[in-house]
């Protein structure tokens, strides 16, 4: 019976695969500028992009920029920070910045003892930037609703070229994703 046993095909148990939404980047409300942020990290540096987009869709502007880490954290923040000085500087009215770097975006929104280490510098500057500026909210967005800000440091850092870009100046697979995310209307899924 033991030897039978082992010669019987094994029926693999069923299991529930999760399924997994469709993710999308979504516009902001009326008024308001959303300003995605991401890098790349290479080598020896990295590059950091923030793309915004107003409330009917439209590219505001985008950028990128070299940051001098290889270190993703650090790099991540780098580009969260550029984007709350953007806001600051061009005097935004109300802005969204979305970062697909949970880790960030969760130590800027927690308490001071759940902060890791490296981003001790990184919150306090965040928090001393917008202690005067309380129109700006902060959001983890997954990595499918930041792709515009992610396929922009990415082909910046590939390509060694930082610039400004906009829809006449871009490179064509940042401005497909300006384009097709302009053309889709979805509901944004925020983790609280």
């Amino acid at each position: 019976m033991l030897f039978l046993e082992h010669w019987r095909p094994k029926v693999p148990e069923l299991t529930r695969v999760p399924t997994r939404r469709s993710v999308r980047w979504c516009c902001p409300n009326q008024g308001m500028l959303k300003l995605n942020c991401d890098a790349a990290v290479g080598d020896l540096s990295s590059c950091k992009a923030i793309v915004a987009r107003d409330w009917r869709r439209k590219l505001v502007f985008a950028i990128s920029k070299k940051v001098n880490t290889n270190i993703t954290i650090q790099a991540e923040a780098y580009a969260i920070l550029l984007a709350i000085h953007i806001a600051i500087n061009f005097s935004f009215c109300s802005c969204v910045i979305e970062s697909d770097c949970k880790v960030c975006i969760d130590a800027i929104k927690s308490g001071v003892n759940l902060i890791p280490w490296r981003l001790l510098n990184f919150v306090e500057s965040v928090k001393n930037v917008i202690s005067d500026y309380s129109h700006v909210a902060f959001n983890w967005v997954h990595r499918e609703a930041n792709k515009a800000a992610h396929v922009l440091a990415n082909w910046s850092l590939n390509q060694s070229l930082i610039s400004s870009f906009d829809m006449g100046f871009g490179p064509p697979s940042f401005v497909n994703v300006i384009l097709v995310d302009a053309s889709q209307v979805f509901v944004s899924v925020v983790d609280q």
